[in-house]
């Protein structure tokens, strides 16, 4: 399986040609600032290395966005010569770049191939036209076509697509051609996302209006439901609630560090970290974020020690959207406590109702658990001092 217990890498680049109506990442659209900004990232490495003074290894790197793929390769270049410069990268590692379609040509894909980027994660989302222009994506489906083929043919040997269901009308059709479609190509991964509305974004606007009617519930369902059968019967592996893969090896190790709750050091805007039961956050603004680093100042806009409790509670709530689910033997090793007996009421009413089995000393959601996953998720969020 490809996963480790190692450290992880996140690099948010916060730049979009233009800005898609449904999300909620941290972007801007004004480009001018690239150099600026990566000049202070290459510092925020440097700070932070020095701070922490580090002896971990880190084997996954993740360059995303934003649209990373607006840097240039040698801007990129940059950017991982200074992560090998101040901490020790891992020689296995698994260095993501996501990339849109329409932004990079297979010129400097290759340029990519030769820096050690090894996964490319291309933000495909439909192969219907239509459906690209209502979630205000600027690439055509050819063009997604042509991201995918130039990637196989500059050398890429992991790729995953990203596509999106529950669009505002879409149908059960439109949404199985883009799933066939996306399997034509044979991609080593696929992330499959239900459209959510995030309050502050367009989207979340036009819906609280009546502008966009979201898709029920049942809509929901049927579309993830022949995600979940149509990828499984080709093959695929349910890894984690919304994530599939050819094979085991095949599986985003970088991502599967969140769920595991392994540390990971975010870079860049907006960018994440959890380190030695810490958690902090960047500033989500592309100007102050250089202010700061200019000063010598750390750029974070919050940064907590997370209590037992917390920990307890982010550990479930991350392994239980895995398809393995969470380990009673770490549970135990990690809190001093049984978790089946702890939780004995919601687990035997989920056992019960076929949400969730034990097996093999894991405690596991089903296919109808992972269905109500967020649901279930909430009963195990855990007060301090419960």
């Amino acid at each position: 399986m490809n996963v480790s217990r190692k450290s992880g890498l996140y690099i948010h680049i916060p730049f979009c040609i233009s800005k898609c109506g449904y999300c909620d990442f941290y972007s801007i659209i004004d480009t001018s600032l690239a150099n600026t900004f990566t000049n202070a990232l290459l510092d925020e490495i440097r700070l932070t290395a020095y701070s922490l003074k580090t002896k971990e290894i880190f084997d996954t790197i993740y360059i995303g966005g934003g649209t990373p793929s607006l840097l240039k390769p040698d801007q990129i270049s940059s950017i991982l010569e200074t992560l090998s410069d101040n901490l020790t990268i891992d020689d296995n590692c698994e260095i993501t770049c996501e990339i849109n379609p329409g932004t990079l040509d297979a010129g400097e894909l290759k340029e990519l191939l030769a820096l050690g980027i090894n996964r490319i994660s291309i933000g495909v989302q439909s192969f219907n036209h239509d459906e690209l222009i209502k979630l205000e994506r600027i690439h055509s489906v050819d063009e997604s076509v042509n991201a995918i083929s130039d990637c196989r043919e500059v050398g890429f040997e992991n790729i995953n697509l990203d596509l999106i269901f529950a669009i505002p009308d879409q149908t059960l059709s439109k949404w199985n051609y883009t799933l066939k479609k996306a399997l034509s190509f044979l991609p080593e991964h696929m992330s499959v996302y239900n459209l959510t509305y995030e309050q502050g974004t367009p989207f979340y606007r036009k819906m609280m209006d009546g502008q966009i009617v979201r898709a029920d519930e049942q809509k929901e369902i049927s579309f993830y439901t022949k995600a979940h059968s149509l990828l499984n019967e080709s093959g695929y592996i349910h890894y984690e609630v919304s994530n599939y893969a050819r094979t085991e090896s095949d599986f985003s190790r970088h991502n599967y560090k969140y769920w595991q709750h392994i540390p990971y050091l975010g870079f860049g805007p907006s960018a994440h970290s959890f380190w030695e039961n810490s958690r902090w956050a960047n500033i989500n603004s592309v100007h102050e974020y250089i202010t700061k680093i200019r000063k010598a100042e750390t750029p974070h806009v919050f940064n907590e020690k997370l209590e037992k409790h917390q920990l307890m509670s982010e550990h479930i709530l991350l392994a239980l959207r895995t398809y393995q689910g969470l380990s009673l033997i770490d549970f135990e090793n990690l809190f001093g406590m049984n978790f089946l007996n702890k939780f004995a009421r919601e687990t035997e009413k989920l056992i019960e109702n076929k949400l969730a089995i034990v097996q093999e000393e894991y405690f596991r959601l089903t296919d109808r658990g992972i269905l109500v996953c967020d649901e279930i998720l909430l009963q195990f969020t855990i007060e301090k001092d419960s």
